[in-house]
């Protein structure tokens, strides 16, 4: 019977071997960062994804505020 799982494994996600399944992990810190728009300084978060040898961080470019206005601009504009 190749190629085909229990659906138990599916649905519980033990599909695979048990060390890929925790060698994923997903993180969240707060940083100060600049926003590209004006240059202020916010408090924002970082989300951390790590996946057995590699890691990727993704920052947010935009403030609050500026991601706000843009927002607005996007609703107004449609």
């Amino acid at each position: 019977m190749t190629g085909f799982r229990r659906v138990g494994e599916v649905l519980t996600g033990k599909i695979g071997s048990p060390s890929n399944q925790s060698s994923f992990k997903k993180m969240v810190r707060i940083e100060s960062l600049t926003c590209s728009r004006c240059s202020a300084v916010f408090d924002g978060e970082v989300k951390i994804y790590e996946c057995q040898n590699s890691r990727r961080e993704l920052r947010p470019s935009a403030c609050p505020a500026c991601q706000a206005a843009e927002e607005a601009e996007q609703r107004r504009v449609e």
